[in-house]
């Protein structure tokens, strides 16, 4: 009979396997939604113009499982927050600190060099 933390664990592994995780670089004019799948690969990345919001829809809905969505708290966060738990296919907004996203690249930097990552290049290590 396996533990609770057994069980705990590999249910946390099998959602993880079923949902997406999508980063999104806000900007006034523009934002670039970029997505990964569990193991870090890339599934779909594009430029939303305008910050539509009907273009927001577009990209979550033509994305085949649900996403975990990370932001920076930047200028106008709570717009794009809202518009996007309005959205079915998005389970979770996540905000991120920018102040602390440098904390962040640094201790990463420490585990694994950085690498110049060149058009075509997968993103999965």
């Amino acid at each position: 009979m396996r533990s609770r933390v057994a069980l705990r664990d590999e249910a946390e592994h099998t959602l993880a396997v079923m949902i997406y995780y999508t980063g999104i670089d806000y900007h006034k004019r523009y934002s670039v939604a970029c997505t990964l799948d569990a193991q870090g690969h890339k599934i779909r990345e594009a430029r939303i113009d305008a910050n539509a919001p009907a273009a927001f829809a577009a990209y979550f809905k033509a994305l085949d499982k649900p996403s975990k969505v990370t932001m920076e708290a930047c200028w106008n966060w709570g717009v794009l927050h809202d518009l996007l738990e309005t959205l079915d296919n998005v389970v979770e907004v996540i905000l991120s600190n920018p102040a602390k996203n440098r904390i962040i690249a640094f201790v990463d930097a420490q585990k694994r060099p950085l690498r110049r990552i060149l058009p075509g290049d997968s993103l999965a290590r």
